[in-house]
């Protein structure tokens, strides 16, 4: 089993391939910057995006734009967005940025559909001004829609791309040991994750890599029935707050593709 405090400085590891302190966003052992893969990836013509259902701010897509002392650092992760090699985000909690955005490199737009289409050279769409609402809160089917036009709108820059997609609730639902909202987020996920196959199958040339960065609460399904088309789902675990390396095969909540050209 992995310690349940080793896993919030996952998102960095998983960012730059560097292990490091707890809760750091982009810093080593020592707090100094390490470059996240849309940084690296920069220097061979690549251009990059990250889609979340968590805030834009979250540890995991701050880990692939931001190099800040601890998660919560909101407001200066907020900032170093604008310092970043991404030309894409999607995801939540537009009232984490405090700035004039018609003053910035990105270009906002506000209906996920818009995006495919774009021909700016930075784009960005919030979710929503707070928290993202999840699947069974009336969210639809943002994720997949969002992956689809991110796709697209990396795609035709003619460049090869990187794209980091996160499905942050299924996390959010072990936490409150939801059942329903593990599984909704996980079919939402797997919708997602239809729309980067797809593209990989038709392109020829492009990575999808399925992963997680941890286990919430121990969810487990000890039983079932093939038959009736029926799962039990339950929490191994009596602490909610935890996040453990135990069960990590069930759920995963990240999809990056690659694309080479």
């Amino acid at each position: 089993m992995i310690s349940p405090q080793i896993l919030l400085l996952q998102g960095t590891a998983l960012a730059t391939g560097t292990k490091t302190y707890n809760r750091a966003i982009g810093l080593d052992p020592n707090r100094e910057a390490i470059e996240n893969m849309p940084e690296f990836l920069s220097k061979y013509n690549f251009v990059s995006g990250i889609i979340t259902t968590d805030h834009v701010t979250g540890a995991t897509p701050a880990s692939f734009f931001a190099h800040q002392k601890d998660r919560s650092d909101t407001e200066l992760i907020a900032n170093d967005l604008l310092k970043s090699k991404l030309s894409l985000f999607v995801g939540g909690g537009s009232n984490d940025f405090d700035f004039d955005w018609k003053k910035t490199d990105f270009i906002l737009v506000n209906n996920i559909n818009e995006i495919g289409s774009s021909k700016v050279d930075k784009l960005g769409h919030f979710l929503s001004v707070e928290g993202v609402p999840g699947v069974l809160e009336g969210r639809d089917n943002a994720l997949a829609e969002a992956t689809k036009n991110g796709i697209e709108f990396l795609n035709s820059k003619n460049k090869p791309f990187f794209l980091m997609v996160e499905a942050a609730q299924i996390d959010s639902n072990g936490h409150r040991n939801n059942v329903g909202g593990i599984v909704s987020e996980g079919v939402d996920f797997d919708r997602a994750i239809t729309q980067a196959i797809k593209f990989a199958d038709a392109s020829g040339n492009t990575l999808v890599i399925i992963t997680a960065d941890h286990e919430t609460s121990g969810f487990s399904i000890p039983q079932g029935n093939l038959k009736e088309k029926i799962i039990e789902g339950t929490f191994t675990t009596f602490d909610r707050y935890r996040h453990y390396g135990s069960h990590f095969c069930l759920w995963s909540k990240l999809t990056i593709l690659s694309r080479c050209i």
